[in-house]
This record gives structure tokens, C-alpha cells and sequence, in this order.
């Protein structure tokens, strides 16, 4: 008798789950998944300041270890409780009647907002003197816990977590464990770099010199790179770290489903992931070498260096196992999904183009230092993704309006009266910009204002106005037509546009302007046209005046 994989059967229970439940999780999941990007794309987790050993917060030096714990920590704990997922979906749909969500996703943005200014003074720029005063420290744990209490809370009462941590107490333990072992071994993989520091040190040589001609090589302290750059693979950059993390992944996920795997086949899986994250880390160091020699010091040294190793310990651990579940020498049940074959939906359709601008910024924020070059990739990108999913918004057409127009320049007003204008930002960007050749900064120039006043207003409007409204007021969702009005979709999609923007209030204000006009319009793109209209009247305010922090 063939069994059918727990993880089918799993997405087949969920699909025919409470489509309200499912709308409302998915709206968390992007509120959490947007902090978290704000959050990452702001900060980088260390301590510019040097502490007193003898402060109590001196161990926020290691938040970075932290962060890297609580993620292996969680990842292990949702793999632990896959199989109980339907039961948990169960009781959290028969305990929301009459919960008052609402009120405390409003508590959860308050806490963001003071998480995040707490962070600006804790993990600020190097630049910035003075010693921290223990009252923001404090805060700082304060608004964590208030965050991460409010987001929980926001799904389901304290009840329901309170069962659910005792019915999931050796899951949650044995989670923490593997954060632990994830943690012992890529620490203690770090002592193996002597031993294989050869064979990876001149992996990346001769990588290096199949595109430079001429290569330093110096073994004795392990120096590598060109006449224009040099770096020093240290230790702690050598990238054991991944061969550690894919190691604990890979027996984690294997013993969760060793039911659905061939063995001992699947224990291939261990040299063929160790194998892979040695040569990403030899391609990364290449890589990081390759940008400060011939793109920019700055770029390989700050988002390259302090991201690639995360992206690639992604791709290849989401590659094993996608590869392990294609292949019948590893997996014993290849089951099709009952829905494979079938037309994208609208909202997948709404939020691709959003899910690929966050993906290509982050992408080409890990890429660049304080120049954005490869903004162009972005709107590519962006433009691609909506013109795969334009059918499915069956929209009737562009209709110029007065009062969308009316709306965008409002917004303008406002951005310019609450934006401060910063000229040394202005100077830098300048400098950079046009220190390149005409041809180069016109086309830089071209993609900026093309991305600003088309793709960016296509969809961000199509997620907040047209998924976002209709959702937090579980209403149907349609992109024509007249919504009905729901002040907490209105004041709950506007807070989350806000947090996408640097300046909180003036993107808050503006997502309530274009929500405002959503709602008195027949259509979604009149709220496009709005936000369309303010960030052309911005683009040519900064082009005429050189305000471009203001871009």
C-alpha cells in the first residue's frame, strides 16, 4: 500500500482551512517578514561603540551570534511540528471567535516602531561617539520581548500558545538543542580550516586566475587576491560556519522525515552538501575579490562580505533538499500536488511582483556599498514579474481622474514638509553618480525615474490597496469595483506602507492618502495613478534641485 507523503497531505488539509484564517496568517506573515527586512537592510548586527567590560549589555557585541541561533532555532522547530501542523490549525480556527486581533497588531506596530529607534542608537552607524545609556538598552530588550509577545498574540490568545508550548515542550527542547549543536559545530568546524586551508586556499587561486591573469598568492598567511585588491581569509571567513549549519540541517531534516527517504542512499546527502557549501565558499571568496578589484572596495567589504555568506548557505540548503525530493534515488514517494498544473491565482498574482522588488533589493543591497548601481536590475526584475501576472489582474484600463491627481500632489506636499533634506548625503551621491562617464549616469538616471513613477506604484499598490485592504476587512478581493470601507484595513495597510519607507510617518500618511482614494474609486488604479503622480512631481523636484536624499 503506497502511503501518501505527510507534507502532501499536510498542503492539501491546508488549502481547505478557513480562507479568512489563512488571509489573515499570510497578512503576519508579510507584516513580520517586512520588519525583518527593514530591520536587516538598516543595520548590521554588531557593536560599532567599544563597551566597558564591566557593563551588563557588553554581550550585545554577540547579537549576531544571537540572531543566527534564534533562526536555526525556529527553522528546526517548524520542521519538528510539520506533521501536527493541521492539528494546531485546528484549535487555533476553534479559539479565534470573538478575539480581538486588530488591537494588538496596533500594539505590535508600536513596538516596531520603538524596537527600531532603539536599534538606530544601539547599532548605528560606526561614525557615531558616545557611550549608550543603559535606559536604551533597556528599552531596546524591552520593545524585543513587547514585539515578539504582540506578533504571537496577533495570531492567537495566550491560551492557545500556552497549550501549544505544553502539548510541543520536547519539540521546542529538542529545537533549542540543534540551535545549540547548529551552533557547537560551526564554531568548532572553524578549527578544520588549518587542515583544509590548502586545498581551499588555492581552490580560490586558481578560480581567481582563470579571470585575472595576474594572481597574489601568498599561503604563509593566507593572502590572496590582485594587484588592486588583497584580502586575508581568515578563520572566521573561511565559511566553516556553513559546512556546520548544512550538517545539522541536513540530519535534522533526514530524522524528521526518514519515513519518506531511501537509506542508505539519503546519507549522501551529507558529502554532497558539504561539497557544495566548500565550493560556494571558494566561489564567494573569488567573488568577494573580483567586486574589490574591479567594482569597488566598499561594495566587497560591506553588503558582499556581510551577506553572501547567508545567501549562499540558503540557496544551497534549499537546493539539497528541493534536489532530494525531485530525485526517486533519494525519496521514496513522488507525489503530484492536486493543484499542480493549475492557472496562478490572483493573489500569488498580487504578490509575486512585490516578493521579487524585495528579493532583487535585497539582492543588490548585498551587492553594492553606498551606491545602488544595480538599482537597473530591480526594475527589470519588477517588470518581468508584472508582466507574467498582468492577466490575472483582468484590469480595464488606465482612466486619467482629477482626484487621484489632486491626491498625489497632496502627498508630495507632505513628503517634502516631513522628509528631512540631508546635504551631505546629497554631495556623496552626487560625487558617486556623476564621477561615472554621461552614458553611464543617464542610464543610472533613466532606470531611477522609470522605477520610481511606474514599476514602484504598479506594485506596491497592487499589494497594499488591492491585496492588503481587501483582505484586513475580509472582503472579496478584486481590483474593480468599490470596496467596502474598514478603518482598520485602511489605518493597517497604511502602517505597514510606512515601514517600508525610512520616514515612517510621511509613508504612513501616504498610504492612508492612496487607501482613501481606493476606497472612493471604482478601481486600483487610480490609488497607482496617485502614488504614480507623487513620485514624478518627486523625481523632478530632486533632478531640478539635487535634493537626492529626498529620492
Amino acid at each position: 500500500m503506497v502511503q501518501t507523503p505527510v507534507s502532501s497531505a499536510a498542503g492539501h488539509t491546508l488549502r481547505q482551512l478557513d480562507k479568512r484564517l489563512i488571509a489573515r496568517l499570510g497578512v503576519l506573515a508579510l507584516l513580520l517578514f517586512v520588519e525583518l527586512m527593514v530591520v536587516s537592510l538598516h543595520f548590521d548586527a554588531y557593536i560599532p561603540r567599544i563597551f566597558d567590560g564591566a557593563a551588563w549589555f557588553g554581550f550585545l557585541a554577540y547579537a549576531g551570534q544571537f540572531a543566527k541561533f534564534a533562526v536555526v532555532v525556529i527553522a528546526a522547530m517548524a520542521l519538528a511540528i510539520w506533521t501536527r501542523l493541521i492539528d494546531h490549525f485546528d484549535r487555533l480556527r476553534n479559539q479565534l471567535t470573538g478575539y480581538g486581533f486588530h488591537y494588538f497588531i496596533v500594539l505590535q506596530l508600536l513596538a516596531f516602531a520603538l524596537f527600531y529607534w532603539c536599534t538606530s542608537i544601539i547599532f548605528g552607524e560606526p561614525s557615531q561617539t558616545g557611550s549608550i545609556a543603559s535606559a536604551v538598552i533597556a528599552g531596546w530588550f524591552a520593545a524585543l520581548l513587547a514585539l515578539a509577545g504582540t506578533w504571537l498574540l496577533s495570531v492567537a490568545p495566550w491560551r492557545y500558545w500556552a497549550t501549544f508550548v505544553g502539548l510541543e515542550k520536547k519539540a521546542l527542547a529538542f529545537s533549542l538543542l540543534v540551535g545549540v549543536a547548529a551552533w557547537w559545530l560551526a564554531r568548532s568546524s572553524q578549527e578544520l580550516w588549518g587542515p583544509l586551508s590548502e586545498l581551499t586556499f588555492y581552490t580560490s587561486a586558481w578560480l581567481l586566475a582563470l579571470i585575472y591573469p595576474e594572481v597574489i598568492v601568498d599561503p604563509a598567511i593566507k593572502n590572496l587576491g590582485t594587484y588592486n585588491f588583497i584580502v586575508n581569509i581568515a578563520p572566521a571567513c573561511s565559511g566553516y560556519e556553513g559546512i556546520g549549519l548544512v550538517t545539522i540541517f541536513t540530519a535534522f531534516y533526514l530524522s524528521i522525515f526518514r519515513k519518506e527517504f531511501r537509506f542508505p542512499q539519503a546519507l549522501l546527502l551529507f558529502p554532497i552538501g558539504i561539497l557544495t557549501i566548500w565550493l560556494f565558499n571558494a566561489v564567494r571568496i573569488v567573488a568577494l575579490i573580483a567586486i574589490g578589484s574591479s567594482i569597488s572596495e566598499e561594495v566587497a567589504l560591506g553588503g558582499f562580505h556581510s551577506q553572501a555568506g547567508w545567501i549562499s548557505f540558503i540557496l544551497v540548503i534549499f537546493g539539497l533538499l528541493m534536489v532530494a525530493h525531485k530525485l526517486p534515488f533519494f525519496y521514496l514517494q513522488l507525489v503530484t500536488p492536486a493543484s499542480s498544473g493549475q492557472p496562478l491565482g490572483k493573489p500569488a498574482a498580487l504578490l509575486i511582483p512585490f516578493i521579487v522588488l524585495l528579493a532583487s533589493t535585497i539582492l543588490t543591497t548585498a551587492l553594492s556599498a553606498d551606491f545602488d548601481w544595480l538599482y537597473p536590475l530591480r526594475v527589470v526584475a519588477v517588470a518581468i514579474a508584472l508582466a507574467y501576472c498582468w492577466k490575472h489582474y483582468e484590469l480595464r484600463g488606465l482612466q486619467v481622474k482629477l482626484e487621484p491627481i489632486i491626491a498625489g500632489c497632496a502627498v508630495f506636499v507632505v513628503w517634502l514638509l516631513l522628509v528631512p533634506n540631508d546635504p551631505a548625503q546629497n554631495d556623496s551621491f552626487a560625487q558617486t553618480l556623476f564621477g561615472s562617464s554621461r552614458e553611464i549616469s543617464s542610464a543610472w538616471l533613466a532606470f531611477r525615474f522609470l522605477g520610481a513613477v511606474v514599476t514602484v506604484p504598479l506594485v506596491e499598490e497592487l499589494l497594499f490597496r488591492g491585496y492588503l485592504l481587501a483582505r484586513l476587512a475580509k472582503d472579496d478581493m478584486r481590483l474593480e469595483g468599490r470596496l467596502a470601507f474598514s478603518w482598520f484595513a485602511l489605518l493597517a495597510s497604511s502602517a505597514l506602507f510606512g515601514l517600508l519607507h525610512s520616514d515612517w510617518i510621511a509613508g504612513a500618511l501616504a498610504g492612508l492618502a492612496y487607501g482613501v482614494v481606493r476606497y472612493r474609486s471604482n478601481s486600483v488604479m487610480d490609488a497607482v495613478i496617485a502614488h504614480a503622480v507623487t513620485n514624478l512631481l518627486l523625481s523632478l523636484f530632486v533632478l531640478s534641485t539635487g535634493n537626492w536624499s529626498l529620492w
